[in-house]
């Protein structure tokens, strides 16, 4: 194998490692839609789960 096949070998292997790491637009979407509708239901299960605490201790 000669230098320019091996340089040119090196050359995609870094263009494939640099492209799978990049993230995309539709993992932006995927990770919104589902961190969203957590982030908006964890106040109210603290709240719940905080009551139920208070009701088993009293009890």
């Amino acid at each position: 194998m000669t230098f320019r096949e091996r340089k040119g070998k090196h050359k995609q292997k870094r263009a494939a490692k640099k492209k799978s790491s990049e993230g995309s637009w539709w993992d932006i979407v995927v990770e919104v839609l589902f961190y969203v509708p957590e982030l908006l239901l964890v106040p109210f299960r603290l709240v719940w789960w905080g009551i139920r605490g208070l009701i088993k201790w009293i009890w």
